[in-house]
């Protein structure tokens, strides 16, 4: 994935997340050949990133109230990878369920373990189930 040296809304190298989550509805990829691929992302189930690279230019503070409302959560897709985690539900008060958060808008959603954030294809989810 090719990856911009500055990102446009914070300091630092541009997140996958940034890409993943833009309104574009094609990535651009290196293969393993050197050729350049054009990903549909409707076409992409899931896909993880690695913690260090997606914490890069975010804040503390940031970080810290997202990790206050976290959620712990286990996610099956249709072809029955689960991912164990938790997932940052940064919604309005009076619509801040997970029920809400899974029905927001947006193709992708968030699930971060220990190591790794895992973006999640909604079309692709089969169950979630709180872990509380």
């Amino acid at each position: 994935m090719f990856l911009h040296p500055r990102a446009a809304l914070h300091a630092g190298q541009e997140r996958p997340s940034e890409l993943l989550l833009n309104d574009e509805p094609f990535l651009t990829v290196a293969a393993s050949d050197g050729s350049v691929r054009f990903i549909n992302k409707a076409a992409i189930a899931w896909m993880t990133v690695a913690l260090e690279l997606e914490m890069s230019g975010r804040s503390d503070m940031g970080a810290q109230l997202a990790m206050d409302r976290c959620t712990p959560i286990d996610v099956t897709l249709d072809d029955g990878r689960v991912f164990i985690g938790e997932v940052s539900i940064m919604l309005p008060q009076a619509s801040s369920r997970l029920q809400d958060f899974l029905n927001a808008s947006g193709r992708f959603f968030e699930v971060r373990d220990a190591r790794a954030f895992h973006f999640v294809n909604r079309d692709r989810v089969v169950m979630v189930k709180a872990t509380e």
